[in-house]
């Protein structure tokens, strides 16, 4: 908690420690996540280690088969299209 708001503390590069403050729809998907979990990482993979960068990687590329998505689509595409979107709405200066 940080001034009455729910924060997800992040590591970045360089060992980089910062607070993002959550809205309350992101808290709740969070909680759902965890399943009740107070400790170890957010996201887990199949064997219950931490997900990487590969695993995140083999998600959308599956989820991309699935929905019968022909292009090949990575997390990094998904982040470069939040952003258009983003810009186009007005949401974020360029």
């Amino acid at each position: 908690m940080e001034r009455a708001h729910r924060v997800l503390a992040v590591v970045g590069k360089g060992d980089q420690h910062t607070l993002v403050p959550l809205a309350p729809r992101t808290v709740r998907a969070i909680d759902a996540a965890l399943g009740g979990r107070t400790d170890g990482p957010l996201l887990v993979s199949n064997t219950g280690g931490r997900l990487d960068r590969h695993d995140a990687a083999r998600i959308v590329a599956r989820l991309a088969r699935r929905a019968g998505l022909a292009k090949h689509i990575t997390p990094h595409s998904l982040r470069h299209t939040m952003v258009t979107l983003a810009l186009d709405a007005g949401g974020i200066a360029a």
